[in-house]
């Protein structure tokens, strides 16, 4: 397997879940809560974040659709056993590195933790969407962890939808680490529609190879706290990564989002598009980070995130940023935050449809740009009815 060199050469390497329980044990020990003044938790409420209160396990329902006896799935156990050399040190060194590796700790060191590795075939073309279901059916924690890796050539689009039909109080966690070989393409899609005393925390590494396409797309539709950290190792010559996200935030919800492109190497394509919707009091944190490594030259990086504020009391925080140490690069950011336009609204007012349609019309084509990037017509049309059942709930809370 050819990856880039984005790894410390001494870095552990997790061989058997317990391995991995006990890294996490000993991250969470030494780590400490974050407090003012971290950097990686600006602008958020520190008070939501906390796990107390949170000591019963919560019943979770798994489902799943698609073909999926046609990749190969196995324990964690068995998959570090594997491929510990490979998943081992993004483990301990990547996953929650924005600032949420302690509470990720937290929950891979309790109990039930759950996850599982799925592995696509060299050069196998999976057509059909493989999704993955994940309900809690009652209150209290839990955490799993995802472990992909799509070998040379392969072709495969992966969704995990997350929601909770209990209006108890849910504390979710969960990391994804994705392994992409050379040539190969992959769309990795999570959603959440959890209720609103739902918490989120949910981290994701990607490490595309060489002449690799990876599209990440992070949607979020409820949930009362989110921390959503999406980061990629890039320096697969010639790959590109693509990352959307779409967040609809109603009344007393903050929505923390943080994102690190890192060019570990030249000739690499990055994007990244975030948009978020804020109604009522919603509050949102972007930040967002390119950096370019010494040596990585012909780097070519975007980042943008957009914010459409629908209420006097809604507040976006946005802190894209750029950290460049290489010549020969091409790279942009920056971010938006506003109303909606009222000449649009005047349009559409104009031939006959009323004020709040107007509105409701306008917020939807904010919501499907990102939608329509996703390139599955099938995932992007159940996403939409879960977006429009959203902005539909949250009608009353706009201006």
């Amino acid at each position: 397997m050819t990856l880039p060199p984005v790894l410390d050469p001494d870095s552990p390497v997790i061989r058997s879940l317990p391995e991995c329980r006990a890294a996490a044990e000993e991250r969470y020990n030494l780590a400490a809560w974050p407090t003012r003044n971290d950097e990686h938790w600006r602008f958020a409420d520190l008070k939501r974040h906390t796990v107390d209160g949170y000591a019963v396990s919560a019943e979770i329902a798994l489902d799943r659709s698609g073909p999926w006896e046609a990749i190969e799935r196995m324990d964690l156990d068995a998959a570090l056993q594997r491929y510990g050399d490979l998943f081992g040190p993004v483990i301990e060194e990547k996953l929650g590195a924005l600032g949420a590796g302690r509470h990720l700790a937290w929950g891979l060191k309790s109990e039930p933790f759950q996850g599982e590795c799925w592995v696509v075939g060299e050069n196998q073309v999976i057509a059909e969407p493989l999704q993955r279901r994940v309900t809690a059916r009652s209150g209290g924690h839990a955490a799993w962890l995802n472990l992909i890796l799509v070998k040379r050539g392969a072709s495969v689009f992966l969704w995990e939808h997350i929601s909770s039909v209990t209006s108890d109080r849910v504390y979710l966690l969960n990391g994804t680490i994705l392994l992409v070989e050379e040539g190969a393409d992959v769309t990795l899609v999570g959603s959440q529609e959890l209720s609103p005393a739902g918490k989120w925390v949910n981290c994701v590494h990607l490490v595309p190879g060489e002449r690799a396409k990876v599209r990440d797309v992070r949607v979020n539709l409820g949930a009362e706290w989110v921390r959503q950290e999406v980061s990629a190792s890039l320096g697969g010559r010639g790959s590109e990564c693509e990352l959307f996200g779409l967040s609809l935030a109603g009344a007393g919800e903050e929505l923390d989002q943080r994102t690190l492109q890192a060019h570990v190497g030249g000739g690499v394509h990055s994007n990244l598009l975030y948009k978020n919707a804020l109604f009522a009091d919603a509050r949102s944190i972007f930040s967002g980070l390119i950096r370019v490594d010494s040596g990585s030259h012909q780097t070519d990086a975007f980042q943008s995130c957009r914010n459409l504020l629908l209420s006097e009391e809604a507040e976006a925080n946005a802190m894209p940023g750029l950290e460049i140490n290489a010549d020969q690069v091409r790279c942009s950011h920056g971010s938006t935050c506003g109303q909606i336009d009222p000449e649009e609204v005047f349009y559409l007012r104009a031939r006959g449809i009323p004020e709040a349609a107007a509105r409701h019309l306008v917020t939807l084509g904010f919501a499907r740009d990102i939608l329509s990037r996703i390139g599955n017509e099938s995932v992007e049309g159940q996403l939409e009815d879960l977006v429009e059942a959203r902005l539909l709930a949250l009608r009353d809370q706009t201006l």
